[in-house]
């Protein structure tokens, strides 16, 4: 088993195991958007979801998904600097974990510092761009540096990356933790509702935010698509939940699952065909949502990610397993 996949709990095995058969036996080719979409309206979400993480499972163990090979760079003596890109809320809801509090916690016992990249816990992806290409522009100076993006943070870099690439070809890797590469349907469920429309308004004047930024999240628009489609010139590794509905850890998730489930499998938050079409390394984890909670402690494999991208290591190479 590589080191990096959470384990199967015995009642989720059943499905897992079928879905695995299905990948091997009743799958020509690649599995695709369609074929999810196949799957999802003749055997359901569960199985779905399924079928697309043995696909990545699979890729994981085979080291079939493309990606670079990490590289050394000429001024090795510069210390290793981690940062996080925060998810939407950070400030606001600190019990999602997306102000990696976690990662920079653990930063204390290896030898690379790790801190948080000052981004609007609202802020639209033109806004939290510019403060990761200061950030960046400033601290590539100093430190070798690998990117950390999660949920949000991800579009927010994504972003940063396209308006100055010069910077990212710079950076050791990027980490995608529970990223968001192509939007959201939330935001779409959020902007389409005209009857919600007053107690949205309210919403954003609660918190201070900008329609805009909700607008940016909107799903897989072109424009988001050719954001998320772009080759990045560096290792990329994304970390993303596989949950079946019974996974789900609080109400909220689980009814933004349910709305979802019909356009099929999703964490609650991203709709996960979207990883298909992504480039770099994804690391599938089985049985939890978009938050990452349970038994596989987050923090603990990006920090491996994090050790196996600076030593030059490639992620799913047999040396990782």
């Amino acid at each position: 088993m590589h080191s990096l996949l959470s384990t199967i709990d015995v009642a989720d095995e059943p499905i897992v195991n079928r879905a695995r058969e299905i990948c091997r036996r009743d799958i020509e080719g690649d599995v695709t958007e369609e074929v999810v979409r196949h799957i999802n309206a003749a055997l359901g979400t569960d199985m779905a979801t399924a079928v697309l993480y043995a696909h990545f499972e699979s890729k994981l163990l085979a080291g079939q998904q493309g990606h670079h090979r990490p590289r050394h760079q000429r001024d090795c003596g510069r210390p290793l600097l981690v940062a996080i890109v925060p998810g939407a809320f950070y400030k606001e809801h600190p019990q999602t974990r997306g102000d990696g509090r976690e990662l920079i916690e653990l930063s204390a016992r290896h030898d690379w510092r790790c801190e948080r990249i000052p981004c609007e816990s609202l802020g639209t992806l033109a806004q939290n761009a510019a403060i990761i290409n200061d950030y960046l522009r400033d601290q590539l100076r100093c430190y070798r540096v690998i990117l950390v993006s999660l949920s949000k943070g991800t579009m927010d870099a994504t972003m940063a990356q396209r308006v100055e690439p010069e910077l990212f070809r710079d950076l050791i890797g990027w980490v995608s933790v529970s990223g968001i590469p192509r939007g959201t349907k939330m935001a779409d469920w959020l902007l389409d509702r005209w009857r919600l429309r007053p107690v949205f308004k309210l919403m954003l004047w609660y918190h201070g935010a900008d329609r805009q930024a909700v607008q940016d999240l909107r799903h897989n628009s072109a424009e988001q698509a050719e954001r998320a489609s772009g080759e990045p010139p560096i290792p990329m590794v994304h970390v993303s939940a596989f949950p079946m509905r019974r996974h789900l850890s609080c109400w909220r998730a689980r009814l933004w699952y349910q709305r979802f489930r019909r356009d099929g499998p999703n964490d609650s938050v991203v709709m996960l065909a979207d990883m298909l079409r992504l480039p770099g390394v994804v690391i599938p984890v089985w049985g939890t949502d978009h938050y990452l909670r349970g038994r596989w402690k987050v923090s603990q494999a990006v920090a491996r990610i994090v050790a196996l991208l600076a030593g030059g290591e490639a992620v799913d190479d047999d040396s990782a397993a």
